[in-house]
């Protein structure tokens, strides 16, 4: 088996940070989609990705400009929330399509119904940073545990 490598969680200058409840700082990343796939390659990464906040709108302006590009792979965090407890956690979605897109926004108050879409439709997906908060509450701990139960990957 040959191991690949790229780098699954960048933002480029499409990503907007509009989580204050999940982060005291909000960024906004200044590389292109284009500075980001050549940086990688530069570094030796296999195959590149984009994972902006709720939008595919990177990845798209990257493949309209570089429909060759078989090593690029479509990204997305999607924000979402555990549905009772309302804690907010994002979800790295990989290899989807516009149409997906939709649908995955369609569901973003909702993580298990993230997670359930993602593998109705085979696609890859990641919990991000799932341990950054301390002291959850018993039911965000409950919601927690329910939620790793459903994802192969935590980042």
């Amino acid at each position: 088996m040959t191991w690949k490598k790229m780098d699954m969680h960048v933002h480029s200058c499409f990503s907007v940070e509009p989580v204050p409840r999940v982060s005291k700082v909000n960024f906004r990343p200044k590389e292109t989609p284009e500075e980001i796939y050549q940086r990688a390659k530069a570094a030796g990464m296999d195959f590149v990705t984009i994972t902006d906040h709720d939008t595919i709108d990177g990845c798209l302006d990257f493949l309209s400009r570089h429909p060759e590009a078989k090593d690029f792979v479509v990204g997305e965090e999607v924000s979402t929330q555990l549905p009772v407890s309302k804690l907010t956690v994002h979800i790295n979605v990989y290899g989807h399509n516009e149409a997906q897109h939709r649908e995955l926004q369609k569901r973003r108050e909702d993580a298990f119904a993230v997670a359930a879409y993602c593998r109705e439709q085979g696609l890859f997906f990641a919990w991000n940073h799932p341990f950054y908060r301390e002291n959850l509450s018993t039911i965000e701990a409950q919601e927690f545990l329910a939620l790793v139960e459903q994802v192969d990957v935590l980042e």
